[in-house]
Order: structure tokens, then C-alpha cells, then sequence
């Protein structure tokens, strides 16, 4: 999918999401779906982006990984820069510290998530 329908298709996610409160957008193709609000690095302005997401007791795990491209999606690079969000998942609306896992964290996290497609 090129970015012109990703972002088309996030934001009919995002907007369905968020009018039905989860009802809508929270499952789909048995993933688990949130709302990742950051604030943009260069505008300031609130971005809220669709991502499939893992728990890990207390934790909520999503993937910086923008289908494996390259490069970082921008929803990632606003929070390296604000790491305040706020994460709905249903109708419950979160503020959360984004932190990035490294090292032996992020192997033991990248096998929740490996395990959920095993």
C-alpha cells in the first residue's frame, strides 16, 4: 500500500475508532488495536495514529516499525522528542511515558510479540 492509502485508511481507522469509543477499530483480523496520541516534533500539534498493540503485564508494547521500512514512522520520532502520550484502548483514555526498549528488554519483548503470530 503506498502512503496516499495507508494514511487514508488509517484515518477512516482512527475516526471509526474514536467515534464508537472501541466498539469499532479496537479488533480486526484478531489484532489488538489503540489509539497512540503524540505530540508532532515540528508543529506541536496533537497526532493520534491506529497501531496494533501487545500487553506485557502493566505495559502496552506497540512496533516502530512503519511495515519494515528503513525509516522510523513519524508517530515514533514525535515521541523520541515528547515521550508524554496519551493511549486509548476501547473507550479508556491513558496518559503514559513512551520509553524505548533496548538490550535483553527489547529481545524479551520481541517474543511476546513473535509469539502472538506463532
Amino acid at each position: 500500500m503506498n502512503d496516499i492509502g495507508f494514511k487514508i485508511g488509517a484515518g477512516m481507522h482512527r475516526a471509526l475508532y474514536k467515534a464508537t469509543r472501541g466498539r469499532i477499530g479496537s479488533r480486526g483480523g484478531g489484532l489488538d488495536f489503540l489509539l497512540l496520541t503524540t505530540i508532532g516534533r515540528k508543529t506541536g500539534k496533537k497526532h493520534t495514529v491506529p497501531l496494533q498493540h501487545f500487553l506485557d503485564s502493566d505495559k502496552t508494547i506497540v512496533v516502530a516499525s512503519k511495515g519494515g521500512s528503513e525509516h522510523h514512522p513519524h508517530w515514533y520520532l514525535n515521541l523520541r522528542s515528547n515521550p508524554q502520550v496519551v493511549v486509548q484502548i476501547k473507550k479508556s483514555k491513558m496518559s503514559m511515558l513512551a520509553t524505548t526498549a533496548f538490550g535483553e528488554e527489547r529481545n524479551r519483548l520481541w517474543k511476546i510479540i513473535t509469539a502472538r503470530y506463532g
